[in-house]
């Protein structure tokens, strides 16, 4: 069973509460990012407990809007939030990894055996098992219609009624940790291998190395143009559409979440309690924004002006601007 909070620090906590970051990119493509425009940096609130007391850490993080999100916990547990408070965790029957949603009215969470369990609006559904035995690390929705999860080395789609059988999409010895989907014709699946996996909206394509020696823990896509995934490292790396740049290290600990608007605009995470925003998949500004958990595990953008993020104790920063 995936206990994702009890990753280790990789690096030391960032002593000054806002840093630009000025590492050398790697190669041509990496530092043609750089010259994105850049978005006015967020202001973080306080971190505020989401959860009294706290039920445990937040697993996943999902914001349609600034009027709602939903957040995953370790111990078995959903809550919503509708801009100005979140509600009381509802109890689930496994523990939770993983939670997309498109609107206020319809998100679909996975667990660590293989359910998903779908939200409309006011309730949680009844679990469904729709690929047994499998860790549902990543959901990724883009209408009711349809979704992605991964979890293991396979992959499911959802088509607004049932879910397929899972597909053996990686290889390897690492599981796939993340799914990112533009729309029902473009997704992107990462692993712990350093690989991406890209769906055209019927077959997968053969895994690629895009991050050697690494492990990728998350990925975002905003469009089929544009993606950026993040790695154990601190490095970041972007696609254009057509091909992967090379890695940027855009923080000086293990990234734990990213989310995206744009090609311009993404804003990750670390496990040294900072928020790094960037330009894309370039360098940016770190702040720390949290000094009561030791680490922050999801984020969640519905726009270029207002973020999400949440941490190992289940509390929650808004980023706004």
């Amino acid at each position: 069973m995936r206990i994702r909070w009890n990753r280790a620090v990789t690096a030391s906590v960032l002593s000054m509460g806002c840093v630009t970051l000025a590492f050398m990119p790697q190669g041509a493509a990496s530092a043609s990012t750089t010259a994105a425009r850049t978005s006015s940096v967020l202001t973080w609130s306080e971190p505020l407990p989401a959860e009294t007391p706290s039920q445990g850490p937040i697993n996943a993080l999902s914001c349609p809007s600034k009027k709602f999100c939903a957040a995953v916990n370790y111990f078995n547990q959903v809550l919503t939030f509708n801009g100005r408070k979140w509600s009381a965790p509802v109890s689930t029957s496994e523990e939770l990894l993983s939670v997309s949603c498109t609107s206020a009215k319809f998100c679909v969470a996975g667990d660590g055996y293989g359910g998903v369990e779908t939200y409309n609006g006011k309730t949680w559904s009844a679990v469904e098992t729709v690929a047994p035995d499998q860790q549902l690390a990543s959901i990724s929705c883009t209408s009711t219609a349809f979704c992605v999860a991964v979890g293991g080395l396979t992959a499911i789609t959802y088509n607004g009624t049932n879910w397929s059988a899972p597909a053996v999409i990686d290889s390897g010895t690492n599981q796939l940790t993340a799914v990112s989907c533009a729309s029902s014709t473009f997704c992107v699946a990462v692993d712990g291998n350093g690989q991406a996996i890209t769906y055209n909206g019927s077959t997968w394509s053969t895994p690629s190395v895009i991050d050697s020696g690494y492990s990728l823990s998350a990925v975002s896509c905003p469009s089929a143009k544009f993606c950026a995934g993040v790695d154990d490292y601190g490095n970041a790396i972007g696609y254009n559409g057509a091909k992967w740049a090379d890695p940027v290290r855009i923080d000086t600990s293990a990234l734990a979440s990213i989310s995206c608007r744009s090609s311009t605009f993404c804003v990750s995470v670390d496990n040294d309690s900072n928020v790094i925003q960037t330009p894309g998949a370039a360098t940016g500004t770190v702040q720390s924004i949290d000094d009561i958990a030791p680490f922050l595990t999801a984020v969640s953008c519905p726009t270029t002006t207002f973020c999400v993020a949440m941490d190992g104790f289940a509390d929650y920063m808004v980023g706004s601007s």
